[in-house]
C-alpha cells in the first residue's frame, strides 16, 4: 500500500518538473528581452567583479534548472526507485535554492551600492529558508528503509517535497522581481527598469504556466501540490511585496512615495486576482485526493510575517477501509 502512495507522490513530483520548466521559460523570456543591453553593458564592458556576479546570477541557476529538467528519471515500479526519485528531487531543489538565493543576495548588494541593512535582511531570509530546505532533504534521506515505512511516514516525505517546491518558486520569482536587466549603473535606474519594464507580465505568465502547464491525467483533477501552490499564492505575493516595498523605499530615496506603490499594483493585486479566480474554478474539482488506502484532505492555511512565509499545514488522514467498514455497520 505504501508503494502505491509513493508512486502517487513520485508522479506528483512531475508538477515540480513543470515548475522548473516555467522557471526556464521565464529566464529565457528575460534573456530575449535584454540581450541588447547585456551585450552592450555586460559583455562589451569592463570585466569587473560585478560582471562575475551578473554572469553567475544569470546562467548558473538556469543551468541547474535545465539539468534538473533533462535528467533521466527512474521508473516508478519499485519502492527503491520511488525513494530515489523523491531524494534526488529534494537534493536538486536545495542546490537550485542555494545558488539562486546566494547570487540574488550578491547582486542586490552590488546594485544597491552595498546597502548593508538590505543585504543583511536578504541574507538572513536566505539562510533561514535554505536551512529548512537542507533539513527537509536530510529528513527524506535519513528516513527508514522503504520496506519499513508505514503510510503516515509518507506524509512527511510529501510535505517536504511540497514545501521545497513552494520555497523554490517564491525565491525564483523574487530573484526575477529584482531584475536581471540592471546595468549596474545606479540603484534607481535598476529599480526603474525592474518595476516599469513590464514585470507584471512576468508574474502573470509565471502564474499561468504554474497553474496550467502540467498535463492533467484525470479530467477536472488538479493535483494536491498544484492546488496548494494556488492556495498559498496569497501569502507568497504578500511576502514578495513586503521585501519589494522595503527595497523601493530604501534605495529610491529621491523618488516620490506613490512610485513605491507601483509594485503593489503590478506584482500583487493583478496576480492575486488571477490566482483567486483560478482557485475558485479549480477548488471544487478535486477536494480530496487519494493515495493508496489513504484519503488526504488538504486544509492548508497561510500566515504571513514581516518578511517570511510561514506555512501551517494541517493534513487530515482517514482510513478508507475503516470508513467503509463503519458504513457497512
Amino acid at each position: 500500500m505504501c508503494l502505491q502512495s509513493l508512486q502517487a507522490l513520485s508522479n506528483e513530483n512531475l508538477a515540480l518538473n513543470a515548475i522548473s520548466k516555467a522557471f526556464s521559460a521565464l529566464y529565457l523570456y528575460d534573456y530575449l528581452l535584454t540581450i541588447g543591453d547585456e551585450v552592450q553593458f555586460a559583455w562589451k564592458g569592463r570585466k569587473t567583479w560585478l560582471f562575475s556576479i551578473y554572469v553567475l546570477n544569470r546562467y548558473a541557476t538556469m543551468g541547474l534548472i535545465l539539468l534538473y529538467w533533462i535528467r533521466p528519471r527512474d521508473s516508478l515500479g519499485t519502492q527503491a526507485s520511488c525513494s530515489r526519485t523523491v531524494i534526488v528531487d529534494q537534493v536538486f531543489l536545495v542546490c537550485i535554492t542555494l545558488f539562486s538565493q546566494l547570487f540574488m543576495a550578491l547582486k542586490v548588494y552590488a546594485v544597491t551600492s552595498k546597502n548593508k541593512p538590505l543585504t543583511g535582511a536578504l541574507v538572513s531570509l536566505m539562510v533561514s529558508q535554505l536551512a529548512f530546505g537542507i533539513f527537509s532533504t536530510g529528513r527524506s534521506i535519513l528516513d527508514p528503509p522503504m520496506e519499513a515505512i508505514k503510510l503516515p511516514d509518507c506524509e512527511g516525505v510529501y510535505r517536504s517535497c511540497a514545501l521545497g517546491g513552494k520555497f523554490q518558486m517564491a525565491y525564483t520569482a523574487l530573484s526575477l522581481a529584482f531584475g536581471t536587466r540592471s546595468r549596474f549603473s545606479t540603484a534607481r535606474a535598476a529599480l526603474s527598469r525592474t518595476h516599469e519594464g513590464g514585470k507584471h507580465l512576468d508574474v502573470l505568465a509565471f502564474m499561468a504556466i504554474i497553474c496550467f502547464s502540467h498535463p492533467w491525467k484525470d479530467r477536472g483533477l488538479i493535483t494536491t501540490l498544484q492546488r496548494t501552490i494556488c492556495q498559498d499564492s496569497t501569502g507568497y505575493f504578500l511576502s514578495v511585496l513586503s521585501i519589494q516595498i522595503f527595497v523601493t523605499v530604501a534605495v529610491s530615496s529621491g523618488a516620490p512615495y506613490p512610485r513605491a506603490l507601483f509594485p503593489v499594483i503590478t506584482n500583487v493585486l493583478i496576480p492575486l486576482m488571477v490566482s483567486r479566480i483560478v482557485l475558485s474554478l479549480r477548488k471544487a474539482a478535486s477536494p480530496v485526493v487519494s493515495y493508496g488506502d489513504w484519503t488526504v484532505k488538504n486544509l492548508t492555511t497561510v500566515e504571513t510575517g514581516d518578511s517570511a512565509l510561514m506555512f501551517n499545514h494541517e493534513m487530515q488522514f482517514r482510513r478508507r477501509t475503516a470508513f467503509s467498514s463503519r458504513e457497512e455497520e
